[in-house]
């Protein structure tokens, strides 16, 4: 069976297979599928710490924070040694 072309000239259909085309299409697929489960896969513990991070925000806002004059010293009164 000839097949007309784009430019009205009559050809004939390729001796090859199209299997070929689609096989090497099915693999370029599953090629890029297991590039991204495995993306998936390192970016997981990630996605996790962004979670736990945006409910500790969540959690703080609610919290009211004293003015820096109202907080308690940050070092303990201890007496002063004596020189030695």
């Amino acid at each position: 069976m000839n097949r007309l072309c784009d430019r009205g000239t009559v050809t004939k259909p390729s001796t090859h297979s199209h299997s070929k085309d689609f096989g090497d299409m099915a693999d370029f697929v599953d090629e890029k599928r297991h590039e991204m489960q495995a993306r998936l896969k390192e970016l997981r513990p990630l996605v996790d710490e962004y979670h736990r991070l945006e409910a500790a925000v969540a959690a703080l806002e609610g919290v009211a924070v004293a003015p820096a004059a109202a907080r308690a010293p940050a070092r303990s009164a201890r007496p002063a040694r004596p020189a030695a």
